[in-house]
């Protein structure tokens, strides 16, 4: 299993299309947009497959969510409806609830220990989770950190107290904005801007990608980077339409994909220069000290943890304790 992103552009199905008549077709869903830099990968792999005279498979992309939303598509691709797609781990957790270990606030200390463990071990031990729900794992890749975003300056936990924000609606998000004692709302991201506008909301939680590119920074410019959750994006395919494939084209297939560390060293950079977007359009930045991070860390005990395993159920932790020994393995 590699690691690595996919989306793509209007460009990318317009070199693609003319050759699907002649080669068999994979349907490919991702809620990432057009200026994503995996689009660039993305469409790399498509040229990749056309170009190979020997290869009777070719990729249609669909971008910015065209058949649905992640956590709708991605019961689809196990149902084979869609062939595969790339999914953040709160998607993914909708269906294999387990894995929401690795989204589980302040787990990791950067994207690279992260990523280490999971090809170290923890994403094999996550494989037999996911194909007993009809998914086969095909690489993991950075989408990025969540961060805090508001109406006001909020740089220690204490002033979040009783502030009213999105949240994302998943168990960890739920827990840590508990224990922060917040006013979380559980709010589709796309009701977002709405709830800002009025009031309903002051503030949130999201991917630093989808914040400055939507431009909710122009109705909560002040951007908090709490880190407090690492998301990465897990591509899945159907298990039936792996199944579908021979040998011959299943390599095929894997040999196409992006080059892992390629494209996420393109994505920090790109992340790099969304901040330097935002500010520049008058967004205001904190970006928080070493003892700042270290208190909103706090807030998320051991216990909050342990808590969160039993509320996942199943083999959370089995799981947990495979997280814990990758991660350990990558710090050493």
């Amino acid at each position: 299993m590699k690691t690595g992103i996919l989306t793509t552009t209007a460009a990318a199905l317009l070199f693609v299309a003319p050759a699907l008549a002649q080669a068999e077709a994979l349907r490919y869903n991702t809620t990432a947009t057009a200026g994503w830099p995996g689009t660039a990968a993305m469409i790399a792999a498509a040229e990749r497959l056309a170009a190979d005279e020997a290869a009777d498979l070719k990729l249609e992309i669909f971008h910015s969510s065209q058949l649905g939303d992640e956590t709708e598509t991605i019961k689809q691709v196990a149902r084979g409806r869609i062939d595969l797609g790339g999914f953040s781990i709160t998607a993914a957790a909708t269906v294999v609830p387990e894995v929401s270990i690795v989204i589980s606030p302040y787990f990791w200390n950067n994207a690279d220990e992260a990523m280490c463990a999971i090809s170290g071990g923890l994403g094999e031990a996550l494989e037999p989770y996911f194909e007993a729900k009809g998914l086969k794992p095909l690489l993991w890749h950075d989408l990025g950190w969540q961060i805090f975003f508001a109406k006001d300056a909020i740089v220690d936990p204490a002033e979040a107290k009783g502030y009213k924000m999105r949240i994302s609606p998943a168990q960890n998000h739920l827990m840590y904005w508990k224990a922060v004692e917040a006013a979380g709302i559980p709010l589709p991201f796309t009701e977002t801007a709405s709830g800002l506008q009025t009031s309903i909301v002051d503030g949130g939680e999201t991917t630093l990608t989808t914040y400055v590119a939507t431009g909710m920074g122009k109705l909560a410019p002040h951007l908090m980077l709490t880190n407090h959750v690492y998301q990465p994006l897990i591509l899945l395919m159907s298990a039936k339409s792996w199944n579908a494939l021979s040998p011959e084209q299943q390599a095929e297939l894997e040999s196409a994909l992006p080059d892992v560390n390629a494209v996420n060293a393109e994505l920090r950079d790109y992340d790099k220069a969304l901040i330097g977007r935002f500010e520049s359009e008058g967004g205001i930045l904190h970006e928080l000290t070493d003892e700042q991070r270290a208190k909103w860390a706090a807030v998320w005990t051991e216990e909050d943890e342990q808590k969160l395993v039993a509320s996942i159920g199943g083999d959370a932790q089995k799981v947990y304790e495979a997280a814990v020994a990758a991660r350990t393995a990558c710090r050493n």
